[in-house]
C-alpha cells in the first residue's frame, strides 16, 4: 500500500509535465491519450531510453 502512496504523486507530476510540454508545443495530446503517458514517453525519448 505504501508503494501506491508514492505512485499517485508521481503520476500527478507526470500529468503536470505533460501539460507543460503541450503548452510549449513539444507534445500533441490526441483525444483518448493521457498526459502522464505522453510525458513519460517524451522524457524517455529525449534521453535515448525509448
Amino acid at each position: 500500500m505504501a508503494a501506491l502512496h508514492k505512485l499517485m504523486p508521481q503520476s500527478q507530476r507526470l500529468v503536470e509535465l505533460g501539460r507543460k510540454l503541450e503548452a510549449e508545443g513539444k507534445l500533441t495530446i490526441d483525444h483518448g491519450d493521457d498526459y502522464s503517458s505522453a510525458a513519460l514517453k517524451f522524457a524517455l525519448k529525449e534521453h535515448g531510453l525509448n
